[in-house]
């Protein structure tokens, strides 16, 4: 927090407000003895939110944005992202933002969290083509390429969901277009089975 600017007497008052804490554990009839909370902060407590933005903000400047490089994320959703001519460009630059000194893996090392490369996914994103035949002018869409991380190959995937959006491999937005469809015609067919003459409820309390 002092790195990025807070005053040092909301820094000492945060500081406290994380040491000196205690607990116990009950559950069925046992109730465990006090002890030491070490780490961490009260569930449900809104500072939460305000703690992961600081933990995680150092992670969020590794991306170097005159490289064509950019960083992501809110909580414990992260995004690396990096533009290149070719896919094997960007993903040189996205292996060098995680595997580099001071990248995503020291950052993970350094502020204790496990950094699991299988749970990565790959999207790569363009609308160009590729010719396939010159006569017929038939092109398809660019192969994508898997990148490999410390002998881990993730394979490029269609769309992943980032933050609620679906991402898909050409940015048309079809896939979160027909969820976001869904999700409004489930809730209309929910109003409408509550909202039946003889066995629902009047549309006013709906």
């Amino acid at each position: 927090m002092q790195k990025h600017g807070v005053p040092k007497q909301y820094v000492d008052w945060y500081r406290l407000h994380l040491s000196g804490r205690k607990t116990v554990l009950c559950f069925n009839d046992y109730t465990s003895p006090l002890f030491n909370i070490n780490s961490g902060i009260d569930q449900g407590c809104p500072l939460s939110i305000v703690g992961f933005l600081f933990y995680n903000a150092d992670m969020l400047d590794i991306p170097n944005r005159k490289n064509g490089e950019i960083g992501l994320g809110i909580i414990d959703d992260m995004c690396m992202a990096a533009h290149g001519q070719c896919f094997p460009a960007s993903n040189q630059k996205v292996k060098k933002m995680i595997k580099c000194r001071g990248g995503c893996i020291d950052w993970s090392h350094s502020h204790h969290v496990d950094f699991k490369l299988d749970k990565n996914a790959l999207v790569q994103t363009t609308r160009n083509k590729e010719p396939l035949d010159p006569i017929t002018r038939k092109s398809a869409p660019i192969k994508r390429v898997p990148i490999m991380i410390d002998g881990r190959i993730t394979q490029p995937v269609k769309s992943h969901k980032f933050l609620g959006i679906i991402i898909d491999e050409e940015l048309r937005f079809k896939e979160q277009l027909a969820s976001a469809v869904m999700k409004g015609t489930k809730y209309t067919h929910t109003c409408h089975h509550l909202a039946k003459p003889s066995l629902g409820i009047k549309n006013k309390f709906i």
